[in-house]
């Protein structure tokens, strides 16, 4: 036995063998933006997180999980995924890319060893591409490749999303050619996940389109990322459209758990992610 068995398993938590996709809940945004609508106190936390056990996973925070661990016990609880990063591009002060921090940066809170000792599934790590400083962009690329191999060793899934570094200056930054480069470097470190922005493009097709360019483009599967809060039917659309340009699922935090009904959002992106039911 050794530790693929154990990677095996806990990506079959967060991608379902049968249908190759997945749904996981991003609710760990606060380490990023301090409060947020639907997680701005305990109590709300405590109220939101029961609501995604629909979810295959939930990704959360090293402070975060104490308070809200019965979610990821007993059968069909959701898979665990734990937040592996702070960094200081989206803190709406001192904000990446402004005068007080020109260069954004990004470290580790944790190590892989501690994850995998509270029962971690997988873990996300953001990418930075693209520095003015290229021995930040050195830094990033070792820091993901020594989690990768650590993930490896301790048989966790490693999900990765690349971003580009220049995103807020270049305006190529987010085109779909480039996006592409980004995931598949992302796989080559040794992502068994990527998770991916929408590519920017003239319209919401276009944007479709370069998705699927990048989910063809990866080695590793690809699963969409979901940003700011739209209205649910928006939220399905685009789900569907993600899934048809060759996608493994979501990994949807806002969308969902700002959602006036969290539970029943879940049910329905799985009809669209799995099948019906019966089908899955």
């Amino acid at each position: 036995m050794d530790s693929h068995l154990g990677k095996t398993i806990r990506m079959s938590r967060l991608i379902r063998p049968s249908t190759g996709r997945g749904i996981i809940v991003a609710a760990s945004h606060p380490i990023l933006t301090g409060p947020i609508d639907a997680q701005r106190t305990l109590a709300e936390v405590k109220e939101v997180f029961p609501k995604l056990r629909g979810a295959d996973a939930v990704m959360t925070t090293p402070g975060t999980l104490p308070h809200v661990l019965s979610l990821y016990q007993g059968r069909n609880a959701p898979g665990l995924v734990m937040h592996m990063d702070w960094m200081n591009w989206y803190r709406p002060f001192y904000q990446a890319g402004g005068r007080e921090a020109a260069e954004g940066t990004a470290v580790s809170i944790a190590t892989v060893e501690e994850l995998a000792q509270c029962g971690v599934d997988g873990l996300m790590s953001y990418l930075y591409l693209g520095h003015e400083d290229t021995r930040l962009e050195r830094d990033e690329v070792e820091r993901n490749a020594r989690l990768a191999r650590d993930c490896d060793r301790w048989g966790l899934a490693l999900i990765i999303e690349p971003q580009p570094a220049q995103g807020g200056r270049d305006p190529d930054a987010r085109a779909p050619e480039q996006m592409a480069f980004y995931a598949r470097v992302a796989a080559e470190i040794g992502a068994d996940i990527v998770k991916s922005d929408l590519p920017e493009g003239p319209t919401l097709n276009a944007r479709i389109d370069g998705f699927g360019l990048v989910a063809s483009s990866c080695t590793a599967p690809v699963m969409l990322a979901g940003g700011p809060m739209e209205n649910d039917e928006q939220t399905m659309q685009l789900a569907a459209a993600s899934v048809r340009a060759g996608g493994a699922g979501l990994v949807f935090g806002r969308k969902i758990y700002q959602s006036p009904d969290p539970a029943a959002m879940i049910t329905a992106l799985s009809d669209v992610v799995h099948g019906s039911p019966d089908e899955s």
